[in-house]
């Protein structure tokens, strides 16, 4: 998850739709390393496609756009109390769906 908030961190806010994103090819490094990226890449996007649409859009939008939760709920008109939880519940996922991909792959 960090190095996927590394790549994003400055990037200005927007609306992206994760259906129409895809999975990333890593392009720069050496052969090693950027086959592991590719798959740490192809690994986070299987696991936020697993989540719920509500998880997964208060996940990105917190945690990719950096939105705050009070932007969130405006623009969703849910509660911010909901909001937390979502996003509390979609990192758990992503973190048990992450360790298992890892285990799968030693």
């Amino acid at each position: 998850m960090n190095l996927c908030k590394d790549q994003l961190k400055g990037r200005v806010k927007r609306e992206v739709s994760l259906d129409a994103v895809g999975p990333i090819r890593a392009t720069r490094g050496l052969p090693e390393e950027a086959a592991e990226r590719a798959e740490v890449r192809e690994d986070i996007y299987r696991a936020l496609q697993s989540l719920s649409d509500e998880q997964r859009e208060a996940f990105v939008l917190k945690h990719v756009e950096g939105w705050s939760y009070e932007e969130m709920s405006e623009k969703m008109q849910v509660s911010v109390s909901a909001l937390k939880m979502r996003v509390h519940r979609a990192r758990d996922q992503l973190q048990e769906l992450l360790e298992n991909y890892r285990n799968d792959n030693e």
